[in-house]
């Protein structure tokens, strides 16, 4: 009898599941406004570009197409490290027998920092790269997004000759302002800071690329202003708008944010999930029967809940407007089955898109995850603001006394963006000290760092 009833029960319970998921089925929500407002965005971006190939391609041999180069070496430079000879093979066929370019050691190997002395700088400025790469390098930065997609698994293209490349334009910018073509230089500095905000809203890996890129630049306009006579009023009109349009790297790292939506919502594409797992029959139906239980509207709503939170904190913490807050801040959105230990299975399983909700409960998304990202392009405006500081006591020729008096009461552009407080001036060596938020590749440790004044 117990044995009927377990039975019965079991039946009537699945037959109850069977329902309500039908159920569930004939009446799944809609995507919200919120949700569509991403997907929107999302779909606006380019899916591949050819410029990634460029990327891709940077040091094809002089003769060749950067982006044909690209689209040879792509797919060789994926093999696994097992397969080093093959993938040498592939890109020696992709060469056609003639010599890739390369960086000069000098630059390639170069670490800047703070303390990097002028001298150093020059030296730099000497490792002279090859004039293709340089043209190719300006090419890319005016041929728009570098993207091989948003899905998860796509790659991004290795970045790191391009900022490299960017470094000796600042160098060669502070060699021109010490050879006295100041309107050269300022030219050189706009190039330079121009590229790298450029690309700044492409993604997230290259908004963090263009905060690393400007840090670069402006520690060498730093030291071209230091100790200069005053520049004319001309070129301080050039470099006052440059140095205002790295402000505007908060909004250009939120668009970068779409890209983040678009790699988040490729995850909870069940249907074509659905598609690279189903089998003919029996078989099919259960290796996707999860997916079958998961809404991709539910998901991607409460998702777009957790995600606008996340972005708005990354904005506000670039903006300068909040610091780091606590992991801990609850985050809207969450089902009232998280809580219920043990019996949470059994409750989600009574709710539209158990799976889904049960994943975004258990693996949320925090909402301070972007926020490291937010103070990283708020220490660079820091970096920015006190180089703008610096460009009016050279303008304004000040020194001694009145320089320490200009410091110290500072307009609000002058001072440091988080505290809005003067930075600190020590008058006997001449040097801010500036605060760093974040670690930095180019800054260094959080903590404090001094340029010259």
């Amino acid at each position: 009898m117990v044995v009927w009833a377990t039975t019965l029960l079991a039946l009537s319970l699945a037959g109850l599941f069977a329902l309500l998921h039908t159920a569930y089925w004939l009446v799944s929500p809609p995507l919200s406004p919120q949700a569509q407002g991403y997907e929107a965005l999302a779909k606006a971006l380019p899916t591949s570009t050819d410029n990634a190939y460029r990327v891709e391609g940077l040091f094809a041999p002089v003769a060749l197409d950067s982006a044909q180069y690209g689209r040879c070496v792509h797919p060789v430079l994926q093999l696994r490290k097992d397969k080093e000879a093959e993938k040498q093979a592939g890109v020696e066929r992709c060469n056609q027998g003639q010599a890739a370019l390369s960086l000069p050691p000098a630059l390639e190997q170069a670490q800047v920092s703070p303390g990097w002395t002028e001298r150093e700088w020059l030296a730099l400025a000497q490792a002279v790269p090859d004039q293709t790469l340089l043209a190719r390098s300006k090419a890319i930065a005016a041929a728009g997004p570098r993207s091989f997609g948003y899905r998860l698994g796509d790659l991004s293209p290795p970045l790191r000759p391009l900022w490299t490349l960017n470094l000796w334009q600042s160098a060669h910018a502070l060699a021109l302002w010490r050879q006295g073509r100041t309107d050269d230089a300022v030219s050189a500095f706009e190039s330079a800071i121009g590229d790298n905000l450029q690309s700044a809203d492409d993604t997230l890996i290259e908004a963090m690329v263009s905060v690393r890129g400007v840090s670069q630049n402006l520690l060498a306009l730093q030291l071209a202003l230091a100790s200069s006579p005053a520049s004319d009023e001309a070129s301080a009109q050039r470099l006052r708008h440059l140095l205002d349009a790295v402000d505007s790297m908060p909004a250009r790292g939120f668009k970068a944010m779409d890209a983040e939506w678009a790699t988040y919502a490729s995850s909870f594409d069940f249907g074509e999930l659905r598609k690279q797992l189903d089998r003919p029959g029996v078989l099919g139906w259960v290796t996707t029967a999860l997916l079958r239980l998961m809404h991709r509207e539910d998901t991607l709503n409460r998702l777009a809940i957790q995600f606008g939170v996340a972005r708005q904190r990354m904005l506000m913490a670039s903006q300068a407007t909040t610091m780091a807050q606590s992991a801990t801040t609850p985050m809207p959105g969450a089902s009232p089955c998280a809580s219920l230990g043990k019996g949470a299975i059994m409750c989600y399983g009574l709710l539209p898109n158990p799976v889904g909700r049960h994943f975004l409960d258990n693996t949320p998304l925090p909402a301070d995850i972007y926020e490291p990202y937010g103070i990283r392009i708020a220490d660079v405006r820091n970096l920015a603001a006190a180089t703008r500081l610096s460009l009016e006591a050279r303008r304004r020729g000040l020194a001694g006394q009145a320089l320490a008096a200009f410091v110290a009461d500072a307009p609000p552009g002058m001072r440091d963006v988080f505290t809005r407080q003067p930075f600190a001036y020590n008058p006997q060596a001449r040097e801010l000290t500036i605060v760093l938020r974040h670690k930095s590749p180019v800054l260094g440790e959080a903590g404090e760092y001094r340029l010259p004044l």
